[in-house]
């Protein structure tokens, strides 16, 4: 990730139904691993949160997003997305 350099990113799992993708990260870094999990609106370069956390059940145990939003271009969320929703 060329804004997050000093991380390192891997997919976990993926899924896509209807023209919406699920995916959820595995990010380890200098602050430690987090999970995420995301929802994009493939079509419609849209995203958002459905939990975070630094485990798996943390990141289940979150409170989603309320809302989507647009994804911001040659961001984490922009690349994260492009491996979601191929």
């Amino acid at each position: 990730m060329p804004s997050d350099p000093g991380a390192h990113y891997y997919v976990v799992d993926k899924a896509k139904q209807n023209g919406n993708a699920v995916i959820i990260t595995q990010r380890i870094g200098s602050s430690g691993v987090t999970y995420s999990s995301r929802l994009y609106d493939c079509a419609g370069s849209m995203v958002k949160y459905l939990g975070t956390g630094e485990t798996r059940a943390a990141m289940e145990a979150s409170v989603p997003d309320p809302a989507m939003g647009p994804v911001a271009p040659n961001s984490i969320a922009d690349y994260v997305g492009r491996e979601a929703c191929r």
